[in-house]
Formats: structure tokens, C-alpha cells, sequence
């Protein structure tokens, strides 16, 4: 076994796992010509430069033989072929690895071939110089176009050989590998490593392909980096010195890896294209695969195509993997093709623009899964994939698709516009989930989804980004973000904020709030001049818990967004984070003078727990929003925080000089409990809003409170004082629970209360009012057909009290009870005076040939009975004709107030005319006596059969 051979045995044990470096005794090498071509190859040595001559040529091609080819450090191989040749062919036909640590050069422009099936090492001092592209390959043969083999496994003497390209790579399943190590630097110092001229091919295809430390260049070109297991042929495109490569889809795959800061640069005029196809693709170690371009020429694609997996490790100066431009042409697309994705340990994958050029974009196809993850050791770098427009061009867009999207632990995918051009969008697709999660371990950084217009130009504060931020949507079964993590979209310029698009089939989780800097969230918000963008929810289930927030906002005086939330089942909202922060949904302006956006809900049901919030506020000069809810089946705001300090609430508000924003709530049934409140509030200088209530039954239990609050004197025009409206079928307020609206300040009159229901129920200490402190009380309004435990009163009580009082009894407002006219005679009859003889009902005769017999009572149904003297009568009851009525009296006529009782005058003595025996056999005098009375004191006779 030779020397190299073992060198490389060593290499294939250690060096595809991770970095090495060859050792000087692998070094020694030589180039031996082979016997089997019609012109066979001379190797003449000049010093350290080995001249190949001879060989045989067919046309442009010009083949050479090998036995053996290694080059030397130092040394240089230099194929001295005509310039009128077009491909230099070469085999090795021994079984020697070809160890390349020198220069291996070529006339004019022709293009190179290097085929060695035992495996090709370029050391640390390997460098090309040569006028066309170059293919280093482990193939166990060359196929051309007129179906010509020229074998490296099998060579055998052929007179003539072809005069056509090359068209394929032959893989017969037992082919070596490829190492590159190169290092050399170009004559400006930067590490090129192996290069080719601008415009040509770099291709590396063999079993299992490394670049330990080691550099490719290809500028404005193409670098193609080939892991092929199988048998098969991978086909060689050739467009005169440029090659590119297909490869079939039953072809078995090897692996492939970049480490210890490996480069593959194509960046030129026009960004060359990179395709790196292989079984398991690893770019890690501060490796790094780049091409930008530098002119006005369109770059090209990177393409990672992977059968199994891409995995992205570690931090690269600037990125790991990059597309982009930095002139007016565009940047290349980054395409990866892989099962599964993993990007961690601070590595980044991205493209941009920072010229005028528009950016390529980002599209990742892992039916497994994609996961970022993580960031460097000292947290400075977070791991992640990122569009980023740095000048005029647009931004490129992020296209995933795949089963399971994860981001972890201060990771981050993030679209991100610095200057006055359009940022890219951002589009995930994930069959079974999206989830961020957590936060940076040593930066607290949270793991970020999102989309954001940044403060300035070139990334500096002299002038904010004016450009537009793209769009973030989400596609999926589930949504479930974490501990800290935040997905959304922002401006912190002048630009508008992209909207916010989620549609989870099945539900979406936000829980856990950490602290103020990582509030777990899904938003969109400015902070700048530019608006920000809308948010819209789809889900079967939404689920915001333990201070995480959903929430739309304006920090700055740019328009804060729209949050829509349609959720066809149910909406859950509970509890506060361990700082204090309501789990919810909110809009809100807050330090600035933007408008809220408003906020929409639609659901089957809404419920509101343990210090949770739905708000639309403003704590500013801003506008605040409306806030909308329209449940199927029931809201339900329920308790306090933990503590007890956070009511469960369900509110519009204003702190400051903005008006705050009607809240009108549409269901069946409406539940507040336990200290919770819906309300109205003004704790500024701004207006309160309405309050609309629009439900089938309303409860108000346990200290609940319904609110129109105010505290400013400013009455807006067009809708006068805080108002609550309810119209329900029942209200039912119990336990301390109140309905108000009250006013606080100077000249600050009451709110008003409009109610119109069938039932109202107010007990235990349960109040309606529209009071003013300092000034005129409000109005009320009670539309009822029954009221029950509550009254008007001039002042508070500890009873429960319908009030509208204000600083002074001059200046009291109202309280209007209206019921419908009800005659309660209606449905009545009017008994006669005289009662009916029953008897003379009864005929006084017996049947002929029939027995003397007793009487009989039989029980022929209720009547006009109730069941119970508790239940009304049934649609079926029918009337017992006991009693005569009398035709004259209209019972659907009827005074619309009550008559006093008048005392009935006694009735006229009159004489007996007769007498009867009663039940206990006494005989009693009687003016109406039965058809037979008196008569013989004897038995009466009786009737017997004839």
C-alpha cells in the first residue's frame, strides 16, 4: 500500500468528522503516465515543475493517463496543451489517492478534468491556474456525447477517441473521496484557495466531499460540490467554459461538510450560483458559503439539496450561508432542499441587499422540520435565518415549507429594512406546528419570529427607515409560542409595519410571560412615526395564559394596527405573569400621538380569567381604538389575579388626553363574576366610550361591576356622556355587584344607563347608578316588564338602589321606569253572583229495570289548573265550565293603572222557603231550596228493577 493511500486511509477515518491537516510525509507524491492511450502521456521535470506533454488529442480534447498523479508542496503540475484545446481530460488508472499541495497549471482557456476513483486531497498549498473551469471528480469514468467512455476502473487501449464534450459522470458505487485543505492567497493577500477565472466552474463530485479550513473561489462563476454513493451517472452540462451539474433522483447520496472556517465564495459582476448536493450537508465551525453581487448583472442560486439533512453550526463573519447584493443588480436566490433543517450555535443563513439591487429570497422545502436555534457561547450572536434591505433594494422574502417550525432558546428568523425600499415577507408553512420558544441563555434575548422596519438608513440613527416592512404569515395546526418567545411584526421608522397573518387549523397557545423585555407575545406594534401593521387571528382555539399577550399598538405617533381574532370555538384568557402583566388581548397607544387600531372579536366563546384583559386603550394623546366582541354562545369575565390585585376585565380606556373607544359585546350570554368588570373607563382628560350590551341573559355576580366611567369634563359631540346600553331578555345583578356609570371632577356629569330587558333583578346590596361627584348626575332609563329587589332612590343605600345623584340635590339627573301597560284583570273572568243549583243539572229520574246503586266521582283532568301553584299554565290547558261567564265583559279592555278595592255592600235577608239535609244530616232552612226538599221525613222510596 502506498504512502498516500495511507495518508488518506487516516484522513477517511478522522478528517470527514471534523479538521485536519495533512502531514508533511503524505506530501511526497509524483505524476507517473499510464501506457493505455494512442498517444500517451509525457511528464518531464523542470525543478520543482513537472511538464505534461504529449497525450492524445480528438478535436478540442485533449486526453491524458495517469498511474499515478500527485503534485508536491511546491511543486507544480502543468499540462503545456495548445491553445486551441478545449478540455483537458485526465485519469488516474492506479489505485493511488491523488494528493494535490502544489499548482497545477493549463494554457489558455480550456477547461480541466481531473478524474481519480480513489480520492482526490488538495492540501493547504493546492492552487489552480487555468484559463477554464475546473471538475475534480472520484467517477469511475467520463461519458460523452456520442456515447464515448473514457474509464479510469477499466482502461483499455482505444485508437480513437472522441471528439465530443463531455456530458456525464460515471459513479460505479466504489468511488474515494474528496478532500480540499487550500489556503492560498490571491495576489491582493485575501484566501482564495482553489480558484478559477470569473465566470468559470469549480466542481468537486465524489463519495463523501470535506472542505476542512480549506477555500473555493469562483468569481461571478459556479461552484459545484457533488456527495454521490451510488451507482449512476450525474450529468455535466457544458455552455463553452461554464459546467454545471444534474443529477438523477435514484442516485445514492454522500455526504458533505464544510468546517474549521471553510469558504465557498462566487461573489463577482454578477453573483455566480452554488449548488452543494449530497445525503447530509453540515456547513459548520465558522465555515462559510457566500456569493453577493458586485455589479449590474443578476447573481444566481445557491442551492443545498440534502436527502437527509442541512445542519448550519456555529458563527461565520456575516453569516454562514449569504446571498445578496451590494450594486444594482439582484442577489441570487438561497434555496435549501433538505429533510430536515437545523441552523444553531450563533450560525446565521440569509440574504440581502445593500444596494439598489432587490435582494434574492429564502426558500426552504424539510418535510421533517426546520429549527433554529440557540446563539454563540457569549450570547452576542443569535442563531436564525434573516432578509435584511441595508439601502434602496428590496428586500428578499422567506419562504418555508415544512412539517414542524421551531425556534428556540434566542434564536431568531427576522426580515429586516433599514432603508427606504419594501422589506421582504415572510411566509412559514408547517403541516403539523410553528413554535418559538424561550429566551437566550446568556444574552435573555428572546426567540423571535417577525418582521421589522429599523430605526435608521445603513444602520445608523441619521435618518430612519422609510421603506415598508413586509408581511409575516403564518400557516399551520398549531401555534405555540413560549417562555419569552415573540413572533409579529414592528416599525421602529418611518415606515409602515408589514400586517400579521396567523391561520392555525387547530389552536394557538401564547403562554407564559418571562419579563419585560421578553414578554411572551404575538403583536404588532410601532414605535416610530410609521404605522404599524394589522393582526389577524384564525384558529379553532385560541389560549393566552400566565402574562402572555396578543396585542396590536402604537408607541410612537405612528397608527397603531387592527387585531381580528376569529376563533371559531373558543377564546381563553387567564392569569398574569409573575410582574404583574395581564394575559390578553390588547390595542393600545401608548407615549405617543398615533390612534389605537381597533379590536375585533368573533367566537363561539369568550372567557376572561384571573386578572386577564381584553382592552383597546390609549394612554396618550392617541385616539383609542373600539373594541368589538360577538360570541355564539357566552362571555364569560371571571375573578382576579392571584394576589387580588388585577380585576379579570374586559374593557376600552383612556389615561390620557386621547378618547377612549366604544365596546359593544354581542351574545347570548353575557357572565361577569367574582370582581371582574366589563367597563368604559376615563382615567384621563380624554372621554369614555360606550358601553353596548347585546344579549339574551346578563349576570352580574360576587362584586361584579358593569362601567361608564369618566373623569374628564370634555363631552364629545357626537355621542354625549359615557353610556352604557344594555338590551337583554334578563338582567340578574347580585352579590354587591353594580351597573355604572359615575363621574369624578370638576364639571364632569354623570354617564347615563339605558336598559331593556324583560326581567330585571337587582338583590344584596346591588346598585344602578349614574352619579357625579362634583357636578350634574346622569340619566337613567329602565325599560322592563318587572323589576325585582331594587328602587329608585335619592341617595345610596345599603340596599340595592337604582341612583343618578350629583354634587347637590339641584343637580340630581334622572331615572325613567317604564314598564309596558300590563292589566292584570286581563285573562280573569267575573264570577256570577248567584251560584248554579247543581241539582237542577241532574235529572231526577231512574232508569227502569235498573238496581238501587250509590253515586260515583270521577276525576275527568285539571282544567284550567296549573300543576303547581309555581308553573304557568301549558299552551294545551283547556277551561272547566264550572261557572257561567258572562258574554258583556271585554277582557281586552282594561284601565292602564290599578283601581283601589271598594267595600261590597251585604246582601238582603230574605225568608226561608224551604229546607235541606246537609252532609251531617241536620236539617237547615233555605230561599233556595232543590227541585225536591222537604217532603216526608221518611226514606225516600226507592227505585227497583220492574
Amino acid at each position: 500500500m502506498s504512502e498516500i493511500t495511507t495518508c488518506w486511509n487516516w484522513l477517511l477515518g478522522i478528517a470527514i468528522a471534523g479538521a485536519t491537516v495533512i502531514s508533511a510525509n503524505c506530501a511526497l507524491a509524483q505524476i507517473t503516465p499510464d501506457s493505455t492511450l494512442p498517444n500517451n502521456s509525457i511528464v518531464t521535470p523542470d525543478g520543482s515543475t513537472l511538464n505534461i506533454t504529449g497525450g492524445t488529442q480528438a478535436g478540442g480534447n485533449l486526453f491524458h493517463s495517469f498511474s499515478e498523479f500527485s503534485v508536491p508542496t511546491g511543486g507544480t503540475a502543468f499540462f503545456n496543451n495548445g491553445v486551441d484545446i478545449q478540455n483537458i481530460i485526465s485519469r488516474v488508472t492506479g489505485k493511488s489517492v491523488s494528493n494535490i499541495d502544489g499548482l497545477i497549471r493549463a494554457n489558455g482557456t480550456a477547461n480541466l478534468f481531473l478524474i481519480n476513483p480513489n480520492g482526490i486531497v488538495f492540501g493547504q498549498n493546492a492552487s489552480l491556474d487555468i484559463g477554464g473551469s475546473f471538475v475534480g471528480s472520484t467517477a469511475s469514468s467520463l461519458k460523452f456525447a456520442d456515447g464515448f467512455e473514457f474509464n479510469a476502473k477499466t482502461p483499455q487501449t482505444t485508437p480513437l477517441l472522441t471528439i465530443s464534450v463531455p456530458t456525464g459522470l460515471q459513479f460505479g458505487g466504489t468511488g474515494g473521496s474528496i478532500l480540499n485543505q487550500s489556503q492560498v492567497p490571491n495576489s491582493d493577500g485575501i484566501i482564495v484557495g482553489l480558484q478559477v477565472q470569473p465566470g468559470k466552474t469549480l466542481a468537486l463530485v465524489g463519495d463523501n466531499v470535506g472542505l476542512d479550513g480549506g477555500k473555493l473561489t469562483a468569481p461571478g462563476g459556479r461552484v459545484e460540490l457533488g456527495g454521490v454513493a451510488g451507482t449512476g451517472q450525474v450529468q455535466l452540462n457544458v455552455d463553452g467554459n461554464r459546467l454545471s451539474l444534474s443529477y438523477p433522483e435514484s442516485i445514492a447520496r454522500s455526504d458533505i461538510f464544510l468546517t474549521n472556517a471553510a469558504r465557498v465564495v462566487t461573489t463577482g459582476e454578477g453573483s455566480g450560483g452554488i449548488q452543494v448536493y449530497g445525503k447530509n450537508i453540515a456547513i459548520k465551525g465558522g465555515s462559510r458559503i457566500e456569493s453577493f453581487t458586485l455589479g449590474t448583472q443578476p447573481g444566481e442560486v445557491i442551492k443545498l439539496d440534502a436527502s437527509e439533512s442541512v445542519e448550519v453550526s456555529g458563527r461565520a463573519a456575516d453569516g454562514a450561508l449569504v446571498a445578496g447584493t451590494k450594486d444594482s443588480g439582484a442577489g441570487g436566490d438561497l434555496t435549501i432542499t433538505a429533510k430536515r433543517l437545523t441552523i444553531q450555535d450563533g450560525a446565521q443563513v440569509g440574504v440581502l441587499t445593500a444596494g439598489s439591487g432587490k435582494s434574492g429570497n429564502i426558500n426552504i422545502t424539510s418535510p421533517e422540520f426546520v429549527q433554529l436555534l440557540g446563539e454563540t457561547k457569549n450570547g452576542q450572536t443569535a442563531s436564525g435565518l434573516f432578509s435584511e434591505t441595508d439601502s434602496t433594494g428590496i428586500g428578499g422574502d422567506i419562504n418555508i415549507i415544512t412539517e414542524r417550525f421551531i425556534i428556540r432558546d434566542g434564536a431568531n428568523l427576522l426580515s429586516y429594512l433599514y432603508g427606504s425600499a419594501a422589506g421582504g415577507n415572510v411566509t412559514i408553512t408547517a403541516s403539523k406546528f410553528v413554535e418559538v420558544t424561550g429566551i437566550g441563555t446568556v444574552s435573555r434575548y428572546p426567540s423571535a419570529l417577525s418582521a421589522e422596519v429599523a430605526p435608521g438608513v445603513t444602520r445608523t440613527l441619521a435618518a430612519r427607515a422609510t421603506g415598508n416592512g413586509g408581511n409575516l404569515v403564518i400557516q399551520t395546526s398549531r401555534l405555540n409560542i413560549l417562555d419569552g418567545g415573540q413572533v409579529g411584526t414592528t416599525t421602529f421608522g418611518n415606515g409602515k409595519a408589514g400586517d400579521t397573518v396567523v391561520s392555525a387549523s387547530e389552536s394557538i397557545e401564547i403562554i407564559r410571560g418571562i419579563t419585560n423585555n421578553s414578554t411572551t407575545r404575538l403583536t404588532v406594534q410601532t414605535q416610530g412615526a410609521g404605522a404599524a401593521g394589522n393582526l389577524k387571528i384564525e384558529t379553532d382555539r385560541l389560549v393566552v395564559r400566565g402574562g402572555a399577550q396578543v396585542s396590536a399598538g402604537t408607541f410612537g405617533s405612528g397608527q397603531g394596527g387592527t387585531l381580528e381574532a376569529n376563533v371559531s370555538e373558543s377564546i381563553e384568557l387567564s392569569g398574569t405573569s409573575v410582574n404583574g402583566f395581564s394575559s390578553g388581548l390588547f390595542t393600545q397607544s401608548d407615549r405617543g400621538e398615533g390612534a389605537s387600531g381597533d379590536l375585533k372579536i368573533i367566537t363561539k366563546r369568550l372567557v376572561v380569567r384571573d386578572g386577564a384583559a381584553v382592552s383597546a386603550g390609549t394612554l396618550a394623546a392617541g385616539q383609542g381604538g373600539k373594541l368589538m366582541v360577538q360570541a355564539s354562545d357566552s362571555v364569560e369575565v371571571i375573578g382576579t389575579s392571584a394576589n387580588g390585585l388585577i380585576q379579570s376585565r374586559l374593557t376600552t380606556q383612556t389615561q390620557g388626553a386621547g378618547n377612549a373607544g366604544d365596546l359593544a359585546i354581542n351574545t347570548q350570554q353575557l357572565l361577569v363574576q367574582d370582581g371582574a368588570r366589563v367597563s368604559v373607563t376615563s382615567f384621563g382628560t380624554g372621554t369614555a366610550g360606550n358601553l353596548i350590551v347585546d344579549a339574551r341573559s346578563v349576570r352580574l355576580d360576587n362584586n361584579a361591576t358593569l362601567t361608564a366611567d369618566t373623569q374628564s369634563a370634555k363631552v364629545n359631540p357626537n355621542r354625549g356622556q359615557a353610556t352604557i346600553n344594555i338590551n337583554s331578555r334578563d338582567l340578574i345583578v347580585r352579590r354587591g355587584s353594580n351597573i355604572i356609570a359615575n363621574a369624578t371632577g370638576e364639571n364632569v356629569i354623570g354617564g347615563n344607563i339605558n336598559i331593556d330587558t324583560d326581567v330585571l333583578v337587582a338583590v344584596e346590596n346591588s346598585d344602578i347608578s349614574a352619579n357625579s361627584a362634583n357636578f350634574r348626575g346622569g340619566n337613567v332609563k329602565i325599560t322592563t316588564q318587572g323589576i325585582f329587589g331594587t328602587q329608585f332612590r335619592d341617595a345610596p343605600t345599603s340596599k340595592s338602589d337604582i341612583t343618578a345623584t350629583g354634587g347637590s340635590p339641584e343637580l340630581k339627573g334622572s331615572v325613567e321606569l317604564n314598564t309596558p301597560d300590563i292589566n292584570r284583570n286581563r285573562g280573569l273572568v267575573q264570577l256570577p253572583t248567584n251560584l248554579i243549583d247543581v241539582s237542577q243539572e241532574i235529572a231526577n229520574s231512574c232508569n227502569p229495570g235498573n238496581r238501587q246503586r250509590g253515586g260515583s266521582f270521577t276525576e275527568t283532568g285539571r282544567g284550567g289548573v296549573a300543576p303547581s301553584p309555581f308553573e304557568t299554565l301549558t299552551s294545551d290547558a283547556v277551561q272547566a265550565g264550572w261557572i257561567s261567564l258572562n258574554p258583556n265583559i271585554d277582557n281586552n279592555k282594561s284601565p292602564s293603572t290599578f283601581t283601589n278595592p271598594t267595600t261590597r255592600a251585604p246582601e238582603r235577608i230574605v225568608e226561608a222557603t224551604s229546607w235541606v239535609r246537609n252532609a251531617k244530616g241536620e236539617v237547615v232552612l233555605t230561599a233556595n231550596a232543590p227541585v225536591v226538599s222537604g217532603g216526608s221525613w221518611q226514606n225516600p222510596v226507592s227505585c227497583k228493577a220492574s
